[in-house]
């Protein structure tokens, strides 16, 4: 094989694998409750700083508890087993593993921007801790 097809063959390959189609996830958590919660979501993303987000939300903001970009178009595919998102505020908690964060999920309102970004709004007020 001449040098010039390893070339061609590499661009092919290269090409090939950085055109091969993603799919973004991402879950935004508005804080229903009349007081400010402490929010930890554990593997909250696999592109973003922090992987674990600590984050104070006040009544009525919106904090992004889930931001995954993944080859797999299903999201329970797409994110580790190990997510956990924790909701504290007035000495008690409240905990999600990855099964009833997706449970959540299913319940909330969601929007399919172009064939790759889904976004949900979590907006439930049986969050608040």
């Amino acid at each position: 094989m001449t040098t010039k097809h390893l070339a061609l063959l590499s661009l092919f390959v290269l090409g090939g694998c950085t055109a091969q189609p993603k799919t973004v996830f991402i879950a935004d958590l508005e804080n229903r409750c009349s007081y400010p919660v402490d929010i930890t979501a554990y593997e909250y993303s696999n592109a973003k700083e922090p992987f674990v987000l600590n984050k104070r939300v006040e009544s009525g903001e919106v904090a992004e508890v889930l931001s995954y970009i993944s080859f797999d178009d299903e999201l329970q595919n797409s994110f580790p087993d190990s997510y956990r998102l924790n909701i504290a505020a007035n000495g008690r908690s409240y905990s999600l593993d990855k099964p009833r964060f997706l449970a959540l999920l299913e319940r909330s309102h969601h929007e399919r921007r172009g064939n790759a970004i889904y976004n949900w709004r979590i907006s439930d007020t049986t969050l608040c801790p």
